[in-house]
C-alpha cells in the first residue's frame, strides 16, 4: 500500500545495508551460527580439486606466457572459490555464460586439460578452429557458451536464454559470470530490466575483485557494491564472502531454487579479489600496493576449503602433494603436444557461418589459396605479425567510449616477436564500432608496409651509427669540428663528380686512381671504433 506524506523527505541509500553471507573463517572453521552446506565427500572433493586444477592451469600458462610460447593469458587466481563454488551448485544441464575469468567452471564440468591446450594454441583440434585469441572458451556439450571479447555482451544472451528456457519448461536456469567493471555496462541494466519484467530463471553472478583492470571500485560508482542496484529491478538479490567456497555454494544453490521454482532471476554480488594481473599484458604493481595483495593472500580461497577438508578428513597433505605434482606434470606434457599439432585447416575459414557457402567467400577463399601457391615460403607464417586487443569498457568509464579494437603490427623475427619493444611496431591504430565505424591508421608507416608487400621485400633490421662526443667540449671545439666535418665532405664530393665524369673509375684530388677510395676505407674503420650502435 502507498503510503503518503506531507513534507519532502530525500533517501540515498544510507538506510539500507547488504550483509555479506559467509560459512568458512580463513582457517577454513565453521563460523559460530553458521549451518555447514550438505556436500557429499565427493562432492566436495570434486569441488576443491577443480579449483586447485585452475590455480596450476594458470600458473604454468602464465609462465609459457612469459616464456613466448603462448601470445596471451588470464588468470582466476584468487577467485576459484567464487567461480567453481556457483558452478558445483547448477545442474550441469544448466547454461553458463561467463566472461573471461572462468575456466574453473569449466574444469569443474571435465573439460579436459588437452581441450584447454587445444583452445589456447588454437591448433587443429580446437573447437574454434583457431579463431579466437587465448582463454576463449567454449562447450557445446557442457553447455558453457562461447566466451566473446567486449564486455557484458554475455549478460543480455543471459537473459534472452533464459527466457527460453523458460519457455521450453524443461527446469533449467542460466548463470552469467561477470565482473563489476561490467556492471558499468548498458548491457547490464538492459539485462537485469529484461529480466524482471518477464521473469526469467536467471542468475547473475558478480565477481566483485576491487579492480576493473586498473579502476578501483572506488572510483567506479559511489554506491555501496552491486548488490542494492537489484533493488531497482525488484529482484532476489543476496552478498556473499566470494573466497568462501562453501558460502558461494549455499547461496548460488537457493538463488537457482528460486530462479527455476519461481521463475524469478537472482544477483549475487560475491566479495574477492584478484590475487594476479588482469591479463598477462597488465602489471598490477602500478596501481596497487603489495600490502594489499599480501592482506588478500591471508583469505586465500584454496587454503580456507583445503583446511575444511582436512578438519573432516577428506583430504590430506600428501595427497595436496601427489595432486599438485600430477597436475603440473599433465599440463606440461599437455602443453608439449598442444604446440606441435597444426592449425585448422584453411577450408575451415568459411565454415560454420552460412548453412551454405556463399559465392563471395568462395571466391575469397581461392583467390587465398592462389597467393599462397604464389608465395609458399611466406605461409604459414608471414613477414609481419597482428596484434591486438578490444577496448571492452571496463578501462573506458569515466569517458564514456564506445568499444573497439587497437591494433599493431610487427615484424616477424622468429619465436621472440611478440617480445619485441614498441618502436619496433610498423604500424598501429584503432577501430571504434557502434552506430558509425570510425578507423584510425597511421598512413604513412602503413605506405611503407604495403610497399614491402607489394615487393615482396622482407623486413630487414637496420643498423645506424652516431658518434659519441665527450660532453666537456667546448664551443670552439665543436666549430673546429664542424669545418673538418665540411672539408672532409667536400673532397668526397669532388673525388665522385671526378669518378663519374671518367666513367666510374675511383679519382683523388690529384688525378690519381683509388687513393681516395682507400683513404676513406681506412678513415670510416678508424672513426667506427668510436661509434655505437643505435638500433636492430
Amino acid at each position: 500500500m502507498t503510503q503518503f506524506v506531507h513534507q519532502p523527505a530525500f533517501m540515498t541509500g544510507d538506510e539500507f545495508t547488504i550483509d555479506t553471507f559467509s560459512v568458512l573463517s580463513p582457517e577454513g572453521e565453521l563460523y559460530e551460527g553458521a549451518d555447514e552446506p550438505t556436500l557429499s565427500r565427493d562432492h566436495a572433493r570434486r569441488l576443491y580439486q577443480a579449483m586447485l586444477a585452475t590455480r596450476i592451469l594458470d600458473e604454468r600458462m602464465m609462465a609459457a606466457q612469459r616464456q613466448g610460447r603462448l601470445s596471451f593469458y588470464m588468470q582466476c587466481t584468487g577467485e576459484e572459490a567464487a567461480v567453481v563454488g556457483a558452478t558445483a551448485a547448477l545442474d550441469d544441464a544448466d547454461m553458463i555464460m561467463a566472461q573471461y575469468r572462468e575456466q574453473g567452471a569449466l574444469m569443474y564440468r571435465g573439460f579436459s586439460i588437452d581441450e584447454f591446450m587445444n583452445q589456447l594454441f588454437g591448433n587443429e583440434l580446437d573447437y574454434g578452429k583457431g579463431r579466437q585469441m587465448p582463454i576463449h572458451y567454449g562447450s557445446r556439450k557442457l553447455h558453457y557458451m562461447t566466451i566473446s571479447s567486449p564486455l557484458a555482451t554475455q549478460i543480455p544472451q543471459a537473459t534472452g536464454y533464459a527466457y527460453g528456457q523458460k519457455l521450453a519448461g524443461e527446469g533449467h536456469c542460466t548463470l552469467t559470470f561477470f565482473g563489476e567493471g561490467a556492471a558499468s555496462e548498458g548491457d547490464f541494466h538492459a539485462a537485469l530490466n529484461m529480466a524482471s519484467v518477464h521473469q526469467v530463471p536467471v542468475i547473475f553472478f558478480c565477481r566483485n575483485n576491487g579492480y576493473a583492470i586498473s579502476t578501483p571500485a572506488t572510483e567506479q560508482f559511489a554506491a555501496d557494491g552491486i548488490a542494492p542496484r537489484a533493488f531497482g529491478y525488484h529482484m532476489h538479490v543476496i552478498r556473499v564472502d566470494g573466497n568462501d567456497a562453501l558460502a558461494v555454494f549455499e547461496a548460488t544453490r537457493q538463488a537457482r531454487k528460486i530462479a527455476v521454482e519461481q521463475h524469478q532471476p537472482v544477483l549475487i554480488e560475491a566479495m574477492s579479489y584478484r590475487l594476479a594481473a588482469h591479463s598477462s599484458s597488465d602489471d598490477p604493481s602500478g596501481y596497487r600496493a603489495k600490502s594489499e595483495e599480501e592482506a588478500w593472500r591471508v583469505k586465500d580461497p584454496l587454503l580456507r576449503m583445503q583446511r575444511w577438508l582436512v578438519s573432516k578428513g577428506w583430504w590430506s597433505d600428501d595427497e595436496e602433494s601427489r595432486q599438485q605434482e600430477s597436475l603440473r606434470r599433465e599440463v606440461l606434457e599437455t602443453m608439449k603436444r598442444a604446440e606441435k599439432r597444426p592449425p585448422p585447416p584453411l577450408d575451415s575459414l568459411i565454415t560454420d557461418v552460412y548453412a551454405d557457402v556463399t559465392p563471395a567467400l568462395q571466391r575469397q577463399l581461392d583467390q587465398l589459396k592462389r597467393h599462397i601457391r604464389r608465395y609458399p615460403d611466406a605461409y604459414p607464417r608471414g613477414n609481419y605479425l597482428l596484434l591486438f586487443d578490444p577496448l571492452d569498457g571496463s578501462s573506458n568509464i569515466d569517458s564514456n567510449a564506445s568499444i573497439g579494437t587497437i591494433f599493431s603490427i610487427l615484424p616477424h623475427i622468429g619465436p621472440h616477436s611478440l617480445l619485441q619493444p614498441g618502436t619496433a611496431q610498423l604500424a598501429a591504430g584503432f577501430l571504434i564500432y557502434g552506430p558509425q565505424v570510425a578507423l584510425v591508421l597511421t598512413l604513412a608507416i602503413l605506405w611503407a608496409f604495403v610497399k614491402d608487400s607489394h615487393f615482396e621485400r622482407a623486413y630487414k633490421r637496420e643498423i645506424i651509427y652516431v658518434e659519441q662526443w665527450p660532453i666537456t667540449r667546448t664551443d670552439e671545439q665543436i666549430i673546429a669540428q664542424q669545418k673538418i666535418d665540411q672539408a672532409k665532405k667536400k673532397i668526397a664530393q669532388e673525388a665522385l663528380e671526378k669518378k663519374q665524369s671518367h666513367g666510374g673509375a675511383n679519382v683523388s684530388p690529384d688525378g690519381s686512381h683509388g687513393k681516395v677510395e682507400e683513404a676513406h676505407r681506412a678513415e670510416t674503420s678508424a672513426t667506427q671504433q668510436m661509434f655505437r650502435r643505435k638500433s636492430g
